[in-house]
Protein backbone atom coordinates (compact mmCIF):
# COMPACT_ATOMS: atom_id res chain seq x y z
CA UNK A 1 0.00 0.00 0.00
CA UNK A 2 1.96 3.01 -1.10
CA UNK A 3 0.85 6.10 -0.03
CA UNK A 4 2.29 9.36 -0.32
CA UNK A 5 0.79 12.16 1.96
CA UNK A 6 2.06 15.58 1.72
CA UNK A 7 4.24 16.22 5.01
CA UNK A 8 1.54 18.98 5.84
CA UNK A 9 -0.87 16.44 6.97
CA UNK A 10 1.80 15.10 10.10
CA UNK A 11 4.44 16.86 12.15
CA UNK A 12 7.35 15.73 13.92
CA UNK A 13 7.74 17.01 17.47
CA UNK A 14 10.32 16.18 20.16
CA UNK A 15 9.38 14.67 23.32
CA UNK A 16 9.87 15.87 26.37
CA UNK A 17 13.18 14.04 26.45
CA UNK A 18 14.19 15.09 23.49
CA UNK A 19 13.74 12.09 21.28
CA UNK A 20 11.25 12.76 18.09
CA UNK A 21 7.63 11.72 17.59
CA UNK A 22 5.45 11.42 14.94
CA UNK A 23 2.40 13.05 14.86
CA UNK A 24 -0.59 12.14 12.63
CA UNK A 25 -4.49 12.45 12.62
CA UNK A 26 -4.49 12.80 16.52
CA UNK A 27 -2.18 9.79 17.11
CA UNK A 28 1.83 9.67 18.58
CA UNK A 29 4.36 7.55 16.98
CA UNK A 30 7.53 6.92 18.22
CA UNK A 31 10.61 6.34 16.36
CA UNK A 32 11.22 2.75 15.48
CA UNK A 33 13.99 2.30 12.91
CA UNK A 34 15.82 3.84 9.79
CA UNK A 35 16.30 1.42 6.76
CA UNK A 36 17.23 2.48 3.09
CA UNK A 37 15.80 5.68 2.53
CA UNK A 38 13.13 5.52 4.93
CA UNK A 39 12.07 5.51 8.57
CA UNK A 40 9.44 3.20 10.56
CA UNK A 41 7.27 4.84 13.21
CA UNK A 42 5.49 3.05 15.71
CA UNK A 43 2.73 3.75 18.04
CA UNK A 44 3.59 4.64 21.54
CA UNK A 45 0.86 2.77 23.08
CA UNK A 46 3.01 -0.42 23.28
CA UNK A 47 -0.02 -2.64 22.64
CA UNK A 48 -1.05 -1.07 19.74
CA UNK A 49 0.06 -2.35 15.98
CA UNK A 50 -0.08 1.02 13.84
CA UNK A 51 3.21 1.93 12.09
CA UNK A 52 4.21 4.60 9.82
CA UNK A 53 6.62 4.74 6.92
CA UNK A 54 8.36 8.11 5.83
CA UNK A 55 10.88 9.62 3.38
CA UNK A 56 11.86 12.93 2.70
CA UNK A 57 8.93 13.39 0.73
CA UNK A 58 5.74 12.30 3.24
CA UNK A 59 4.04 8.89 4.38
CA UNK A 60 5.01 6.36 2.15
CA UNK A 61 2.92 3.57 4.05
CA UNK A 62 0.91 3.14 6.64
CA UNK A 63 -0.93 0.66 8.87
CA UNK A 64 -2.97 2.64 11.26
CA UNK A 65 -5.80 0.61 12.84
CA UNK A 66 -5.33 1.94 16.31
CA UNK A 67 -7.22 -0.08 19.42
CA UNK A 68 -6.94 2.75 21.55
CA UNK A 69 -8.51 6.67 21.50
CA UNK A 70 -6.29 9.48 19.87
CA UNK A 71 -3.30 11.30 22.28
CA UNK A 72 -5.28 14.27 22.85
CA UNK A 73 -8.61 13.01 24.40
CA UNK A 74 -6.40 10.36 26.50
CA UNK A 75 -4.28 13.60 28.18
CA UNK A 76 -8.24 15.66 28.78
CA UNK A 77 -9.38 12.35 30.62
CA UNK A 78 -6.59 11.83 32.97
CA UNK A 79 -6.23 15.84 33.74
CA UNK A 80 -10.03 15.98 34.21
CA UNK A 81 -9.65 12.55 36.25
CA UNK A 82 -7.10 14.28 38.48
CA UNK A 83 -9.08 16.59 39.35
CA UNK A 84 -12.25 14.83 40.14
CA UNK A 85 -10.18 12.36 42.27
CA UNK A 86 -8.53 15.83 44.18
CA UNK A 87 -11.80 16.87 44.86
CA UNK A 88 -12.63 13.87 46.74
CA UNK A 89 -9.78 13.39 48.96
CA UNK A 90 -10.79 14.16 52.30
CA UNK A 91 -8.12 15.25 54.95
CA UNK A 92 -7.17 12.76 57.17
CA UNK A 93 -7.82 12.52 60.60
CA UNK A 94 -5.05 11.68 62.99
CA UNK A 95 -7.23 11.11 65.65
CA UNK A 96 -10.50 10.01 66.25
CA UNK A 97 -12.54 9.89 68.97
CA UNK A 98 -15.17 7.14 70.06
CA UNK A 99 -18.10 9.74 70.05
CA UNK A 100 -18.59 12.78 68.18
CA UNK A 101 -18.63 15.73 70.00
CA UNK A 102 -19.44 19.32 68.90
CA UNK A 103 -16.91 22.40 70.00
CA UNK A 104 -18.70 25.23 69.97
CA UNK A 105 -15.46 27.33 70.24
CA UNK A 106 -14.10 25.42 66.83
CA UNK A 107 -10.90 24.75 68.80
CA UNK A 108 -9.08 22.34 66.36
CA UNK A 109 -6.62 21.29 69.48
CA UNK A 110 -7.42 19.82 73.24
CA UNK A 111 -4.70 19.26 75.26
CA UNK A 112 -4.02 15.50 76.40
CA UNK A 113 -2.66 14.62 79.54
CA UNK A 114 1.28 14.28 78.61
CA UNK A 115 1.10 9.88 79.42
CA UNK A 116 -1.26 9.33 76.64
CA UNK A 117 1.25 10.41 74.20
CA UNK A 118 4.43 8.52 73.74
CA UNK A 119 7.14 8.10 70.33
CA UNK A 120 6.50 5.50 67.89
CA UNK A 121 9.33 3.55 65.57
CA UNK A 122 8.67 1.98 62.48
CA UNK A 123 10.36 -0.47 60.59
CA UNK A 124 13.40 -0.59 63.36
CA UNK A 125 14.14 3.07 63.11
CA UNK A 126 13.36 5.37 65.82
CA UNK A 127 11.40 8.31 64.71
CA UNK A 128 11.17 10.86 67.33
CA UNK A 129 8.52 13.25 65.94
CA UNK A 130 6.13 10.92 64.97
CA UNK A 131 3.92 10.99 68.53
CA UNK A 132 0.38 8.71 68.62
CA UNK A 133 -2.12 7.78 71.06
CA UNK A 134 -2.10 4.35 72.38
CA UNK A 135 -4.62 1.57 71.45
CA UNK A 136 -6.70 2.64 73.52
CA UNK A 137 -9.48 5.84 72.52
CA UNK A 138 -10.29 8.35 75.72
CA UNK A 139 -13.95 8.28 77.15
CA UNK A 140 -13.82 12.11 77.69
CA UNK A 141 -13.46 15.25 76.24
CA UNK A 142 -10.17 16.19 78.00
CA UNK A 143 -8.56 13.69 76.62
CA UNK A 144 -9.17 14.04 72.86
CA UNK A 145 -6.94 15.55 70.23
CA UNK A 146 -8.90 16.55 67.82
CA UNK A 147 -6.91 17.86 64.39
CA UNK A 148 -7.91 19.46 61.70
CA UNK A 149 -4.72 20.96 60.39
CA UNK A 150 -1.62 19.85 59.06
CA UNK A 151 0.58 17.31 61.10
CA UNK A 152 3.64 20.36 61.13
CA UNK A 153 1.10 22.62 62.36
CA UNK A 154 0.23 19.73 65.00
CA UNK A 155 3.51 18.94 65.88
CA UNK A 156 4.11 22.65 66.12
CA UNK A 157 1.73 22.66 69.23
CA UNK A 158 2.58 19.56 71.11
CA UNK A 159 6.02 20.92 71.04
CA UNK A 160 5.10 23.92 72.46
CA UNK A 161 2.68 22.33 74.72
CA UNK A 162 5.55 20.24 76.22
CA UNK A 163 7.88 23.45 76.40
CA UNK A 164 5.25 24.88 78.48
CA UNK A 165 5.29 21.65 80.77
CA UNK A 166 9.33 21.49 81.25
CA UNK A 167 9.45 25.23 82.26
CA UNK A 168 6.39 24.43 84.36
CA UNK A 169 8.14 21.66 86.26
CA UNK A 170 11.32 23.80 86.28
CA UNK A 171 9.53 26.71 88.06
CA UNK A 172 7.72 24.15 89.92
CA UNK A 173 11.51 22.88 91.13
CA UNK A 174 12.69 26.33 91.83
CA UNK A 175 9.75 27.55 93.99
CA UNK A 176 10.57 24.40 96.16
CA UNK A 177 13.80 24.53 96.82
CA UNK A 178 13.15 28.61 97.34
CA UNK A 179 10.84 27.07 100.52
CA UNK A 180 13.17 24.23 101.49
CA UNK A 181 16.22 26.82 102.27
CA UNK A 182 13.83 29.37 104.09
Amino acid sequence: MNITLDPKQFRIEKTTRGAPCLIFENYKFRYGNKMKDEIRWRCTNKLCKATIKTNEKGITEKRTVHDHEPVGDRKATKKSSKVVSRIKVKPISYFRPQFDYNFENNESFVQPPVENIMPITRNGSSIGSVRYFKNEFPTDVENVIVVNETPAHFMDILRKYERHLFYARKMKLRTQRLANRT
